[in-house]
Parts: C-alpha cells; structure tokens; sequence
C-alpha cells in the first residue's frame, strides 16, 4: 500500500471510494499489509499493532458532517468494529460487527511463522463465537472471514504442502501455477521448498496449526461458512466437519459444519470485458486435489455475494467483475431455525 509514495494505496482506495462511501466496509487483513513500525500504530499498550490498510470503522451514510476530516472521525467512532459490539476486540486485526442478518467475523490467520491466529485472538475468537451463537433469534447467520484459507485444492498438492511458510504468505504463494495443471511448482522461479532445510516451517505445517486451533471452534460454534482469499481462484467445500464431509452426506440442507469458500479474485483490475480472463467454473477434476472435499472449483475475475431475509436460506453468489453474471449460486438452507 505505501508503494510509490503511497500511489499505489491512493490509487485503490480511489477506485473502491464511490462504493465504501455508502455501504458498510470491513477490512480484512492480508499479506499485503504493513505497520508503521514495532510499537508505534497502538491504539494503547492492551492492543495489537494497528495496519496501514486497515480502519477502525465501518462506513455510515448517516455521518452529518461537514468535512472530509468531520467524516473520517464521525463514521471511524460511530461504527468501529473494534469498539463496539458484544465483545469488542479493539483492534483492527480482528473484529465483528452484525450487517442485517449476518454477523461477520474478521480473524487474522497469517500462517506466520509463527502463526499469528493464538492467545487474545483465539480467546477474543471463542467469546465473540459464544455471544454470536446465543444471538441467533437475532442475527441468525455467522459468517467468519480473514485472508488465508484452510481449504483449497492448491493447498493439498504435496509440492504445496512441503513448501516454504514465507513462500505461501507472500506475494508468489497467492497465485495458481503457470503453464496448467500438469505444470510442476518447482519450475517456478519463485517457489521455495523446505527440503533439506533444517527449521524450515512448511506450509503443511501452518494448515495443521491452523486445523487444530481455528477449525474445532468454527465446528463449536456452527459456523456457517468461512470465507477466504489469497489463492488467485474460486472453490466451495461441501460442509466439512473434522476435515472430511460432515457424515459423508453432500447436502447444503441443515448443514453440520461450515463451508469454505476461497474467493481470491475479486479485486483483479479489468478494463474491459473481451481482455478479461474467462471466468470458468464447473465440477473439480481429478486435478484438483482432496476433490472429494469440494463442491465447486473455478476461476476468474469474480466477487462473492450474500443473500438473507430470514433465519431459513443463506445464499452466496459467484459474480463476474466485468459482466456482473452470476456464474455459480448456491444457498445453506435449515429447516428450522437455530437456536
């Protein structure tokens, strides 16, 4: 974000201001963020570091401000999803807020090393979860969000797994391979292994941690879908409770655990539709690995949708940038409401 002078932030933020000037916006951290430096972003000594790419708050249209400064301190007060809530977190590394139906969580899963998501986050995590899921009659929808995924069908390849921990949190882990799916990640020029590394933390390693801390407390909690980036793709899971199908059944009806979706293309620049890369999806194939996990894999420069008016269906559409096409829809659907 600070590239270039700050050019490079300036000029996303310019894109997104017509839509984050009236609709609520909740950053979620990812690898692309950076602080102002060891102990100089705090907001006091109890919170965690503060980042360039983040806000304290959601953006209101209700601000009767005068100016530009008038707003950025009315609606960073009003609605910051680190102050206010049912536990607040006071930090913009993670939070909550309820948007209608929904209340969204943002967690910080930086695989590290060491891995970020432990301590007050895991402890703030299960709190929030706790009085989320005793708020059902209210806001019946919990829907968890931070930039990395646990699943994805890149992240099970064996080259992926025994890969360097900083190669994946980087910049050149974010994309799918060159040259198709018969490509091997090792003629990349980029890609760093652990073999024959002493304390090398491989990328198997952090999605272990990751299952072990993050996961049972999504399955707690009955998480409804857990939402993710960085990997340049489109995939949903069926329902997954303990790393397999929740009892083997392929259903999207009273779902027994969450389903994760990795949305990683929503932000890709695209002038126009005919320069555009074709936004394929369809069934995943035999290259896709843990398959059987998956009820959807794609690609493409797309955004994800959530659609509620009640405590029944949840549903999530896969949007094309260019076209605005729904190119994939599928709805959670309870046959009575949970309580």
């Amino acid at each position: 974000m600070g590239d270039g002078n700050d050019y490079h932030g300036d000029a996303y933020m310019n894109a997104f201001q017509d839509v984050i000037a009236s609709c609520p916006w909740l950053p979620v951290i990812g690898n692309h963020e950076s602080t102002l430096g060891a102990n100089s972003d705090r907001v006091d000594s109890s919170t965690e570091e503060r980042y360039l790419n983040q806000s304290w708050g959601l953006v209101s249209p209700a601000s009767t401000a005068s100016s530009g400064l008038g707003h950025l301190l009315t609606k960073g007060t009003m609605l910051g999803p680190g102050s206010h809530g049912a536990a607040p977190s006071r930090t913009s590394q993670w939070a909550s807020v309820d948007v209608g139906l929904i209340h969204f969580v943002i967690v910080d899963l930086d695989p590290g090393p060491p891995p970020v998501f432990s301590g007050a986050q895991a402890a703030w995590f299960e709190a929030d979860l706790k009085k989320a899921t005793a708020n059902r009659k209210a806001v019946p929808w919990i829907v968890v969000t931070s930039h990395f995924p646990v699943y994805d069908a890149t992240l099970m390849d064996e080259q992926v797994v025994g890969a360097s921990a900083e190669w994946y949190s980087g910049e050149d882990g974010e994309f799918e391979r060159h040259g198709g799916t018969n490509a091997s990640w090792t003629e990349l020029p980029s890609f760093r292994s652990c073999q024959g590394k002493k304390e090398c933390v491989t990328v198997g390693d952090t999605l272990a941690y990751s299952k072990a801390a993050f996961l049972p407390l999504l399955e707690k909690y009955g998480v409804d879908i857990y939402i993710a980036g960085h990997i340049h793709s489109y995939s949903t899971t069926w329902p997954l409770c303990s790393g397999k199908v929740c009892n083997n059944r392929t259903s999207l009806v009273d779902a027994a655990g969450p389903v994760h979706v990795v949305e990683g293309n929503g932000g890709v620049p695209c002038a126009e539709t005919a320069t555009c890369p074709v936004n394929k999806v369809g069934g995943c194939s035999k290259a896709h690995y843990g398959k059987e996990l998956f009820r959807m894999c794609g690609t493409g420069t797309a955004y994800g949708r959530l659609i509620t008016s009640n405590s029944l269906v949840l549903t999530y559409e896969h949007v094309e940038n260019p076209t605005s096409a729904v190119t994939d829809s599928w709805s959670l659907k309870r046959t009575k409401p949970r309580r």
